[in-house]
């Protein structure tokens, strides 16, 4: 009926924020049951002697968790929080903060003031709870606007000393403090407006379970944001729920009665087991709450603490959680969208306009075929979705509109230039959707275990459509995607365990089928718990594992990782929901007719009360079923190291063969032992365990080195140990066998980007290095017609991109990468996909305008540009403004006024106009004998090129104010005109322009010179 239009969208938001980085928090205290050095603890209480902080590996862990699962989280920081630090333990550089300095790529940085000061009322923490301070006569007495002022700005001069880039419009101010807080503080702290006013924040956090809705503060707009439920003063699991029972369990149960008090569906009837309450309670319950939001099309963040992400490293298994039980429930089309604050800020404000549009009655939207059309008041925009091939209709030709997703296209739409309602346009409903294929294979068949195949097993995809042009599919989770065009087989090397195969058939026409999963199983038997590589102190180390259907008990046996004989883990040592085992074997599961599924139960072992030394040992699961046979499961490696001993083992070892030698590199260990580390000893064996040559001892912090002397095609182990003072840790090896330096293999990913004139091109390394480490890269463009060298740049080691400029416009080119490594061989050259470039960029004339929105009569700021040739980006840049003295005069720059803007720009013609008003926007009112005039503009297009134009550097100014008051120049002779437009003519002189809409008025009009963006 609608054809898939109507007016709305849907995302499926998780934006998730950490509080508190950089800053070391205070530690809940299970006997006091209280947090010391926060309020709520009785006066007089001792400080937290251990407080809970961030390690730059915990940041390295982050970053490369991001990566791994595709969600970037927004860091609230504190920079007087790594000053403390320094001074508390006496270290010239903090870690932490140079680990995310280093790493700032992929983070998003948001300003929690310089030391997370309480910005509301004055605290008074003689009591509990804590109260707002008075004066003799009653008043409350409120942080002043100077020191909020300075939390706001010193945070942000930190940051720009340690070279990190923040978004200086954003601002989370500790436990949502200066906001309203009750019942201590039924209001804002009056002096937070203005504040945020003069630092210029925009938007600023608030706590969604006190306001859930968008408000102003001030000039800026509130961000409400949802807690993940986790406790900021938990660094463990245990921790965790201790404080998670004393909080949610009545007084008859132990806890403190306040959540039964107050009837809540979260509160407990009994205490949590504290090894398992975690993951068996915490962590399911919240990641269902958060969830709910993602599926509620709710944009507002969810919060954890920074101590989730220290020591035990909590808040992953939540945030995993969340993300597992998402995917299962949503095609890869439809992913978890994370936005930054500004831009959750946007859509709520926008969301805010349109509801009252509609609640005004405001709002019309129809659809003639494939037309729609949508109208709304002026400044408010429209939420729609539209088939895939929808694009919005410009006065001067299509533009897209929002963005891609769930295999439609949706986004927020306002009309264009000259246009009263915005019009979108979409293709004829074609083909019906090819079937979904079908996959075939001779080693695993669908929905069964199979004995693993002794190599790589084909998987063949057939469909009864005959205009497929390709097919798309993904393996596994966290899942590997891929598209095939050419062969529509796949071959894969499976692990034992299950694995999920999703495919689906794309046609001419760019639709894709429905999706076909295949489920299969390799081998008999697999280990789910623990995960192999894993460092743990022993105390709960997980066991679990899976096989056939019918196998109907299990037992879990080790080893230390050197050899020998496995034998049966002590079962007095094992607890199943907190309760131990007397013997093994244990029981598989039941489904619900009372057959046994072949998966184990959930069982954790006291490995620490089992073992006597720490180090690496190998686990196994062994089942059995009526048949008597058992089945092994393959056997995963773990490291014990107790704190307070030795050194844990390095997560990782990689060893890279090189020509006589090599090239090792690891991660430090989570655990250093009782005292620093000192260095690591790097010992390297042949196939018989003969030490070869003297072991290489490195210094602590240098995680990679060289083992020379080695000899050409012997395989070696080479083992990694940390060491500290007590001694030398377990050790983690990897496999390597030297052979003469070759070729490095090709790049990957090679990609285009077109500029003004130029082209970045990007790529990844080589996957092999051919045996010596990589030395240069070189970029070619070349003539697509007869592959003629127009332009070449060589990239350092590490480089993986290049922008190549003076090249010319209206020609077909393409890239050629080559990887060379330093032994002077080049790999196979890799050539990208024919490109063209659009006629370059020529600035003619700009300008500042002020109008009035026709609805509300609400002043707005406009800014015009005239170019020639081609522009596509979207601009963005600032418009500054400053006051001249009573009388005129020279500009006074401590009168500066900055409006920001981004816009899609509009095309007219050979010599085009571009202009767009920033909407709400507009300077304080001139007063008596002041004039505001611009200063300078600037744009940014989408390549990063800025174009300043400062108008103080020109050889006069004329100024013509709203009202048409010409002031006399200020700067030299005339050389800039500038006239009103109202019922007039374009303006003339230097800088003419073509006429823009009848009730706007020039405000002023800056003559250039053509300036060409690089």
């Amino acid at each position: 009926m609608t054809q898939g239009v109507h007016v709305g969208f849907d995302r499926n938001y998780l934006s998730v924020e950490v509080d508190g980085v950089l800053e070391a928090g205070n530690r809940w205290s299970p006997t006091l049951k209280c947090t010391p050095g926060n309020p709520g603890c009785p006066p007089g209480t001792p400080p937290t002697a251990v407080p809970i902080r961030m390690t730059a590996d915990d940041a390295a862990h982050l970053r490369q968790w991001q990566q791994a699962n595709g969600l970037t989280l927004d860091l609230a920081f504190s920079g007087g929080g790594s000053e403390d630090w320094k001074t508390r333990t006496g270290a010239a550089t903090d870690p932490l903060a140079d680990r995310l300095t280093a790493d700032q790529a992929g983070h998003r940085f948001l300003n929690r003031t310089y030391r997370g000061q309480y910005l509301g009322c004055v605290q008074d923490t003689t009591v509990t709870p804590w109260r707002c301070r008075t004066d003799p006569a009653g008043n409350t007495v409120w942080v002043d606007q100077a020191a909020v002022q300075a939390a706001v700005q010193g945070n942000l001069t930190w940051a720009g000393q340690h070279g990190l880039t923040v978004n200086p419009a954003e601002l989370v101010t500790p436990g949502h403090s200066g906001l309203t807080a009750a019942p201590q503080q039924p209001a804002d702290n009056p002096n937070l407006g203005p504040a945020l006013n003069s630092t210029g924040v925009k938007w600023i956090a608030a706590d969604a379970g006190r306001e859930s809705t968008q408000r102003p503060v001030g000039g800026a707009l509130t961000v409400p944001r949802h807690s993940l439920g986790l406790f900021p003063d938990a660094g463990t699991s245990q921790e965790q729920t201790d404080q998670y029972n004393w909080l949610r369990t009545g007084a008859a149960a132990g806890g403190s009665g306040t959540c039964g008090s107050a009837g809540r569906p979260d509160c407990l009837t009994a205490p949590l087991n504290p090894a398992t309450g975690y993951a068996a309670h915490i962590v399911p319950t919240e990641a269902r709450s958060a969830l709910g939001r993602i599926l509620a099309n709710d944009p507002r963040p969810q919060v954890l603490p920074q101590s989730a992400l220290a020591e035990e490293r909590i808040g992953y298994a939540l945030l995993e959680r969340v993300l597992t039980d998402y995917r299962a429930l949503h095609a890869d089309s439809a992913p978890p969208v994370s936005l930054p604050a500004q831009e959750i800020g946007v859509e709520l404000q926008r969301r805010a306009a349109f509801a009252k549009a509609v609640a005004d009655g405001q709002v019309t939207a129809y659809r003639l075929g494939t037309v729609i059309t949508l109208k709304a008041p002026s400044g408010v925009r429209t939420p729609v979705t539209a088939p895939a091939s929808a694009a919005q209709r410009q006065p001067f030709g299509p533009v897209a509109f929002g963005s891609p997703y769930a295999g439609t296209r949706s986004g927020w739409v306002a009309p264009g230039a000259l246009q009263t309602s915005a019009v979108l346009a979409y293709d004829s409903p074609g083909s019906p959707l090819p079937p979904a294929p079908s996959v075939s294979t001779t080693s695993y068949p669908e929905n069964a275990w199979s004995p693993r195949a002794t190599g790589p097993v084909t998987f063949s995809f057939t469909s009864t459509a005959s205009n497929l042009t390709n097919y798309v599919y993904a393996f596994d989770t966290p899942f590997v995607y891929g598209t095939l065009t050419t062969d529509p087989s796949l071959t894969l090397t499976p692990s034992a365990g299950w694995h999920l195969l999703k495919v689906a058939a794309v046609d001419v026409n760019g639709n894709r089928s429905p999706v076909t999963t295949y489920r299969f199983g390799v081998g008999t038997a697999r280990l789910t718990a623990p995960a192999g590589g894993t460092t743990t102190d022993g105390t709960a180390v997980p066991l679990a594992a899976e096989s056939q259907r019918g196998q109907f008990d299990v037992r879990f046996q080790y080893r230390p990782a050197t050899g020998g004989t496995f034998g049966d883990i002590p079962a007095a040592d094992v607890t199943d929901g907190g309760v131990p085992l007397t013997e093994w074997p244990v029981d598989t599961l039941k489904d619900a007719e009372e057959v046994n599924t072949g998966t184990s139960p959930n069982l954790t072992w006291n490995a620490s009360h089992s073992l006597t030394a720490d180090g690496d040992y190998q686990i196994r699961a062994v089942f059995e079923g009526i048949d008597g046979v058992p089945l092994t499961t393959e056997p995963v490696t773990v490291t014990l190291s107790r704190p307070g001993v030795m050194p844990g083992a390095p997560p990782t070892v990689t060893a890279v063969a090189r020509d006589g030698a090599a090239a090792v590199s690891w991660t430090a260990p989570a655990s250093t032992g009782a005292s620093p580390l000192t260095g690591y000893t790097v010992t390297t064996t042949t196939a018989s365990g003969t030490v070869t040559g003297t072991p290489v001892t490195v210094p602590a912090g240098t995680l990679a080195t060289v083992v020379p002397g080695l000899v050409n095609g012997t395989p070696y182990t080479v083992t990694v140990a940390a060491n500290n003072a007590q001694g030398t840790g377990p050790g983690r090896s990897a496999s390597v066998t030297p052979a003469p330096a070759g070729p490095p293999g090709p790049v990957g990913a090679l990609t285009v980007t077109r500029g003004n004139g130029q082209a970045r091109v990007t790529w990844t390394a080589p996957t092999t290095d051919g045996g010596s480490p990589l030395a240069d890269t070189t970029v070619e463009i070349r003539r697509s017609a007869d592959g003629t060298l127009v332009a070449s740049r060589s990239a350092a080691t590490g480089q993986a991109s290049v922008t190549v400029t003076q090249l010319p416009w209206g020609v077909p080119l393409y890239a050629r990468v080559t990887a060379r490594n330093a032994a002077g061989a080049a790999g196979p050259a890799v050539d990208s996909a024919p490109f063209t470039l659009a006629q370059p960029l020529t600035l003619t004339g700009m300008g500042v305008w002020r109008t009035s929105d026709p609805a509300t009569g609400v002043p707005m700021t406009c800014v015009l540009w005239q170019f020639t040739g081609a522009l596509t980006d979207t601009l963005s840049g600032a418009i500054h403004y400053q006051r001249t003295a009573v009388g005129g005069g020279q500009p006074d720059p401590t009168s500066d006024w900055g409006i920001d803007y981004t816009a899609a720009t509009s095309y007219s013609g050979a010599d085009g106009l571009y202009s767009w008003c920033v909407d709400t926007v507009y300077l304080p009112s001139p007063t008596a004998g002041h004039q505001w005039y611009p200063v300078s503009l600037t744009a940014t297009d989408g390549q990063g090129t800025t174009l300043t134009a400062d108008a103080t550097a020109l050889a006069a100014l004329t100024i013509v104010d709203p009202d048409g008051r010409t002031a006399a120049p200020v700067i030299g002779p005339a050389q800039a005109v500038s006239k009103s437009l109202t019922g007039g003519p374009a303006a003339t002189g230097a800088g003419s322009a073509p006429a823009v809409p009848a009730e706007a008025r020039i405000w002023h009009l800056i003559g250039l010179n053509p300036v060409r963006f690089a």
